[in-house]
């Protein structure tokens, strides 16, 4: 439709100056339009006829063709008498033919024939080797003869170095003890003791005594402080449970001062438990005194 526009467009301007068609140039099949004096065709119209492609825009909405016929008298030379202004050039003329709006689109065509049926990949395992370090797929693509197949490898990745050793684990809880093993010679027994023990100490009444601190076997040992009759005393608990054949210690720390004396002094009293199984150890031996005067 907007290639017709444009032929019929030629054919009136040609026929507007008497100039044949061709003398424009080919601007129905897209050419640039050409000078009627173009390809040796002089006329008296000569440059003065310009026609040029008009984009799309305000003056023609879809584009088209801008004529332009110069109105001048060009270089011919006018001779006038004297005192008489020249004749002023008439004004160009300018005028459009514009190409027409593209029309509705047509019918769709009937479909075409079916294509030829594709070709799957071909998916399978692809074992630890040249083509893959550590594993992974093989891709098969078939290949329409006589164009081979055409293969490619998804690879797994090769597992890294070890990273550093982590912290140590807390220590577990110790174990259940063992069964008692068979008895030996005579004086060879293992022997655990059931017994828990006091230590006294009693307080003389013209003694004060003040920061008391006890241990047994390295430990705290829990103390009491009781006062009969006037009378200050402390009971040490000695808990010999558990242990086994040996000798044991315990201790009490304290500051003591008399009365009249202005400053206090620090001591330290020991006191010794031996466990034994029965009959091990004659009579006395260390613990047998469990009251301490301070």
């Amino acid at each position: 439709m907007r290639g017709f526009s444009v032929r019929v467009a030629v054919v009136i301007i040609a026929a507007m100056f008497g100039l044949p068609a061709a003398a424009f140039g080919n601007a129905a099949a897209g050419n640039p339009p050409q000078s009627p004096c173009a390809h040796g065709n002089p006329t008296d119209l000569c440059d003065r006829v310009a026609i040029v492609v008009e984009p799309p825009g305000a003056n023609c909405p879809n584009g088209g063709l801008k004529v332009i016929v110069v109105r001048g008298l060009l270089d011919v030379e006018v001779v006038m008498p004297r005192n008489h202004k020249p004749p002023k050039d008439p004004a160009d003329e300018v005028f459009f033919v514009c190409n027409g709006a593209d029309g509705q689109p047509g019918p769709a065509g009937p479909p075409g024939p079916p294509g030829p049926p594709g070709v799957s990949p071909v998916i399978t395992v692809e074992p630890a080797g040249a083509n893959c370090a550590a594993g992974g797929v093989k891709i098969t693509m078939p290949g329409t003869p006589p164009a081979p197949d055409e293969s490619f490898f998804i690879c797994n990745g090769v597992a890294g170095p070890p990273g550093p050793a982590g912290p140590p684990g807390p220590a577990g809880p110790p174990g259940p003890a063992g069964p008692a093993g068979p008895g030996g010679t005579p004086g060879t027994a293992v022997c655990v003791s059931t017994r828990v023990a006091a230590w006294h100490l009693l307080v003389r009444r013209n003694v004060r005594v003040s920061r008391v601190r006890t241990t047994f076997n390295g430990r705290r040992a829990v103390v009491t402080r009781s006062v009969r009759r006037g009378r200050v005393g402390f009971r040490v608990r000695i808990d010999l449970r558990g242990k086994a054949s040996g000798v044991y210690v315990a201790r009490i720390r304290y500051r003591f001062r008399r009365v009249g004396q202005a400053h206090s002094t620090g001591r330290t009293k020991v006191h010794y438990y031996r466990v034994g199984c029965p009959g091990q150890y004659g009579p006395g031996g260390l613990n047998l005194h469990e009251i301490t005067v301070l």
